[in-house]
């Protein structure tokens, strides 16, 4: 059955849609867990009979599928736009990048890392989804040397969190657990795979913490002890080199401190989810027949392929659609082991 890809994109008031005479000449949208803000670029051709409003800060939303079936992947607003005689180049960015512009100074007493989160986006006009409540801090003080984006990234690291935002560009802040699961099958809906470096990081992870005067919870004095309050969590992932865990020279160990962790609980929990955040590794890049119905926070099973290694499940990192009446639609995921 021969597939074939079609889209359609709303700028402001204007729709663009596929069809015989084709506006839009490429779309890429490239969407990431924990890292920079989503992105699209879109390429149109200019036509006299165009009446496409287009300009800088508009609301834009793309969604791509097959006939008629099409599947919301990308909202956000123009940030860039680049017009020649032929052609309109517009590149659209999501909230992250919103959270990314947003400074301030504060300071929180006894809030969970949700509530932290939920507060930073309300404020920078960042909708948000599926905030998780995480740690709860005696104390967190958020100043303007980093951005809200630097912050909230900080706090997903402590709580072994997730963050990215959903195709209708609200934000996600929560622990891996996908609901969702797709079958990519060797000879089948697969193109390429490539398989990138698995070494690991670090072998173990300390986390210093301040000295409450009992250990056995957050709500106490730290100047009535001096004992330290430590959170420790060693790596289960071996190198395959030497056994020495560094892949290569990486670093052995890990030590850093947390002066708002009290208790050692709560440390064990930050060393651990930590650890796997440090560890988490790239390790495959597979190109698929267009699929906009995979997104940020669900997994791929990979089957039948020949080095069976590269058979299981894997963890979505990144999301990258391309379409174009040169090479059709294709999607390019880059995942890590589980």
């Amino acid at each position: 059955m021969l597939l074939h890809p079609s889209y359609e994109i709303k700028v402001g008031s204007s729709i663009v849609k596929s069809g015989l005479s084709d506006t839009a000449i490429s779309i890429l949208v490239d969407m990431t867990v924990d890292s920079y803000a989503g992105s699209t670029e879109i390429v149109l051709r200019v036509k006299e009979d165009n009446k496409i409003q287009v300009k800088k800060n508009s609301p834009i939303k793309i969604s791509i599928g097959y006939e008629n079936k099409l599947v919301p992947v990308f909202s956000g607003k123009i940030d860039t736009l680049s017009i020649n005689l032929s052609e309109v180049s517009i590149i659209s960015l999501n909230s992250i990048f919103s959270l990314c512009n947003f400074r301030t100074d504060r300071f929180y007493e006894n809030q969970t890392a949700g509530d932290i989160v939920k507060d930073l986006a309300k404020d920078a006009n960042v909708k948000v989804d599926n905030i998780s409540n995480g740690f709860t801090f005696p104390y967190y003080a958020v100043d303007s040397n980093k951005n809200a984006f630097e912050h909230i990234k900080d706090l997903a690291f402590l709580c072994g969190f997730d963050i990215y935002c959903t195709p209708e560009d609200k934000l996600v802040f929560k622990k891996y657990e996908p609901s969702t699961k797709h079958k990519l099958v060797y000879g089948q809906n697969i193109i390429k795979l490539k398989k990138l470096d698995p070494s690991i990081l670090y072998n173990s992870l300390s986390l210093l913490g301040e000295s409450p005067s009992s250990i056995k919870g957050s709500d106490t004095s730290h100047w009535l002890s001096k004992k330290q309050v430590k959170g420790f969590a060693e790596s289960e992932l071996k190198d395959d080199d030497d056994g020495e865990g560094g892949g290569g020279g990486a670093t052995k160990e890990l030590y850093f401190s947390k002066r708002f962790v009290k208790d050692e609980d709560t440390a064990k929990k930050i060393a651990e989810g930590s650890l796997k955040k440090l560890n988490s590794y790239l390790l495959l890049q597979i190109e698929i027949v267009g699929n906009p119905s995979i997104f940020l926070g669900d997994a791929i099973i990979i089957e039948k392929v020949p080095l069976k290694e590269l058979n299981g499940e894997y963890r979505i990192k990144t999301i990258e659609h391309f379409i174009s009446k040169y090479t059709g639609y294709v999607t390019t995921l880059k995942c890590q082991g589980v």
